[in-house]
């Protein structure tokens, strides 16, 4: 950490901006992409701090009288077709729960932004979208400060990734009153975790649990996450035969066991078998994903043709009432949020999962109370042989009206009104320490052994290399006796009569 305070400290006294946003930003993704920081570190005042520090060389000429700002503006840093925090914006645009006009402005600090995506989203939220331009971070975090400068808004709502520090610093810069840092990274480290001078608000009540007793942030905000196009209550009637279908929702991410000791691809075929039904993956399948998944049902036995992917729907909700799925199975070992609404808004039972490592990896206290959970799998096995249609019809009316209660738009509407809005009490979570340092411990010794590998293999090119050399020597020593003997012509003489006679009597020449 020192010596990212010294690149910072020197990088400010030579005004290199850029260096210093992009030292702080290539830190965090330092922490971002080692999967032991992944809910052990998840806000740093070290890290906001130096952000301050780069906001005040920052001009940033918001108006500070309230009557000189209007309307709202939300910072991004892009956006994507299947993204949680795109949903919570365009609930906060289409509901009106801000002043008008409200635009949004995407930093652009990947410099990967989809200006087609962009163009979906602005048509079809009706709301002015802007991506940033610039040759360099610093160049961004300038045209940020001059966009929020013209607009001068009252609030300013950030939805910005975890490490955009364009984003972060253009916020402290600006010093609106009312800026609301929306705290959508979960269980991974997020820039303006810890910062006082935004309104802190958490999406889950996990997240704002952890947040108000981890961090000691007392007046942080709950906003429920809503599912605005409700599906509405839906009548069925479970199968009576005892083939469940089931499914699960999420990108590849979500089901990586990364070391964790269950594995979608490798358990699925089971459960299959178990259920004696179907299944469906709603979500993007990266390739190694599908392999595995393809293989562990032929070492099972189990037909690939009793599992249905898509890749995509607009509604979750929908596609699971669309599809007829009895039982919503969580992602796991990542549990998901958002899925786990929609699974409630169209009243399908939850058997959800609960990480052995952190409440924060899971989406089980999203879930109605008393919904169906696992953490092992002998768990997972005895909650599926009990399923029956009476269990199954009690959990598709309590999922249901957890929805109503809770995730409604009236819900989010309320909790941003009030701004004192109590989230749901969280379910008991063990949490088994052995387990993880299991993971760990298996991890280090595969990485261990391919290190080891590694250096054996080092190894063996350095003595080959050594061989080469050795012969290379030889060689010029060779050549360096020819040219010798090339010198002196009785030398010269004597060496072809000598090559002569080795030819006549049948020798090879070397």
């Amino acid at each position: 950490m020192a010596t990212l305070q010294n690149q910072i400290r020197n990088a400010l006294a030579i005004r290199d901006i850029a260096s210093a946003l992009d030292s702080v930003r290539w830190f965090v993704d330092s922490i971002l992409t080692n999967p032991r920081a992944i809910t052990r570190v998840l806000g740093s005042e070290e890290l906001d701090a130096l952000c301050q520090d780069i906001a005040e060389e920052i001009k940033c000429s918001v108006p500070r009288n309230a009557a000189d700002r209007s309307g709202t503006v939300i910072i991004a840093s892009e956006l994507s077709r299947a993204g949680g925090h795109e949903q919570v914006m365009a609930d906060i645009v289409n509901l009106n729960l801000f002043d008008s006009p409200v635009t949004i402005l995407l930093t652009d600090c990947f410099d990967r932004a989809d200006a087609a995506i962009a163009e979906e989203f602005a048509a079809f939220n009706q709301v002015e979208v802007t991506t940033v331009q610039g040759v360099d971070s610093a160049a961004r975090l300038d045209s940020v400060c001059k966009y929020l400068c013209d607009k001068a808004p009252e609030n300013l709502l950030l939805f910005f990734h975890h490490q955009d520090t364009i984003g972060f610093c253009a916020a402290l810069a600006a010093g609106i009153p009312n800026t609301i840092f929306v705290h959508h990274a979960d269980h991974h480290l997020s820039l303006g975790v810890t910062c006082k001078q935004f309104r802190h608000v958490d999406l889950a009540n996990m997240a704002f649990e952890n947040c108000h007793h981890d961090f000691g942030i007392t007046d942080n905000i709950y906003w429920p996450l809503i599912l605005r196009n409700d599906v509405g209550v839906q009548n069925r009637e479970f199968n009576k035969n005892h083939c469940w279908r089931s499914c699960s929702v999420g990108r590849a991410d979500k089901f990586a066991a990364n070391g964790y000791a269950f594995d979608y691809a490798s358990l699925l075929p089971k459960i299959l078998k178990a259920t004696g039904g179907t299944h469906v993956h709603i979500g993007p399948l990266s390739t190694n994903l599908s392999s595995s998944i393809e293989k562990s049902f032929v070492e099972n036995g189990v037909p690939l043709d009793r599992v249905k992917f898509i890749s995509y729907a607009p509604s979750v909700a929908q596609a699971l009432i669309d599809e007829n799925v009895d039982v919503f199975l969580g992602s796991f070992p990542t549990g998901g949020g958002k899925s786990t609404i929609e699974a409630m808004a169209a009243g399908i039972p939850l058997l959800m999962h609960q990480n052995y490592r952190h409440r924060m990896f899971c989406g089980a206290d999203v879930a109605y109370p008393g919904a169906l959970t696992w953490q092992t799998e002998e768990e997972l096995f005895e909650v599926l042989a009990g399923l029956s249609p009476e269990i199954l019809s009690d959990h598709a009316s309590r999922s249901r009206a957890c929805f109503e209660r809770n995730h409604s738009s009236d819900a989010l509407v309320s909790a941003i009104k009030s701004q004192n809005c109590v989230p749901p009490p969280l379910i008991e979570h063990p949490v088994n320490q052995l387990f993880f340092f299991l993971d760990e411990e298996r991890d280090w010794r595969a990485s261990e052994e391919s290190r080891l590998v590694a250096e054996n293999k080092v190894l063996a090119l350095e003595a080959e290399v050594a061989e080469l050399e050795a012969e290379v020597a030889e060689l010029e020593g060779r050549l360096a006796g020819l040219e010798e003997k090339l010198t002196s012509p009785r030398k010269l003489s004597r060496e072809l009569a000598r090559q002569l006679n080795r030819r006549l009597h049948g020798k090879r020449l070397r």
